[in-house]
């Protein structure tokens, strides 16, 4: 498993077995939210569904890393990015924040508004 460290490099953890059921259980309690809050099944319906989804995806890619983007709206992103750009100064926390190159920020700050 791969984890962030404090100076955004990375550390290999070995994932114990008992770590391993840990999180296949969030998974599936956090799937079981979604299709209760979401689609409005029961919570027993719901629990099912994200128990048999997560054992077939367990099945199928299990030991991969997965990533999971952040739902983002760029328009609201880049206005959030015009509104918090001051100048050269900003970039390197601009940068972080958005995981955006110094010339991407540039563009997105200099560009109107919805174009």
């Amino acid at each position: 498993m791969v984890e962030p460290t404090m100076n955004n490099s990375t550390k290999i953890t070995t994932l114990t077995p008992g770590r391993s059921e840990d999180m296949a259980v969030q998974l599936e309690v956090e799937m079981a939210d979604i299709l209760r809050e979401d689609l409005g099944m029961t919570a027993s319906e719901a629990a099912d569904k994200a128990q048999a989804v997560v054992r077939g995806m367990r099945k199928r890619m299990g030991g991969n890393n997965w990533y999971v983007p952040v739902l983002l709206d760029k328009q609201a992103r880049d206005e959030a990015i015009r509104r918090e750009f001051s100048g050269p100064n900003s970039l390197p926390g601009l940068k972080r924040k958005y995981g955006l190159t110094e010339r991407r920020i540039y563009q997105i700050a200099r560009a109107k508004q919805g174009h």
